[in-house]
């Protein structure tokens, strides 16, 4: 469970020392790209024939505690122009190169 939380959270910390600047997105913004970043770290999971996990499932209790925590992170730390990169992303790696 940690390590899910692990690969929704840093990403966005990481972000935030880019964009500290830069104009904040928002609650919904950052509820949106989230859930996109869970999708497709799901998606990239599935292809690799990993199996699915409940931590990044907003169906289960776990995926939308991570989703929320990952949100309240984006919140505070990315920039409307990293969250845009994201919900634009088709996978992780191309959210990645987009920072």
């Amino acid at each position: 469970m940690i390590r899910l939380r692990l690969c929704l959270i840093i990403p966005i910390v990481a972000l935030g020392f880019v964009g500290c600047a830069e104009e904040r997105p928002s609650k919904e913004d950052c509820a949106q790209a989230c859930s996109h970043l869970a999708e497709l770290l799901q998606a990239d999971r599935l292809s690799r024939n990993e199996g699915p996990v409940d931590g990044l499932d907003d169906a289960t209790e776990m995926g939308l505690a991570n989703i929320e925590a990952c949100s309240t992170r984006c919140r505070q730390n990315a920039s409307r122009e990293q969250v845009r990169c994201l919900l634009e992303s088709v996978s992780p790696d191309s959210w990645l190169r987009c920072q």
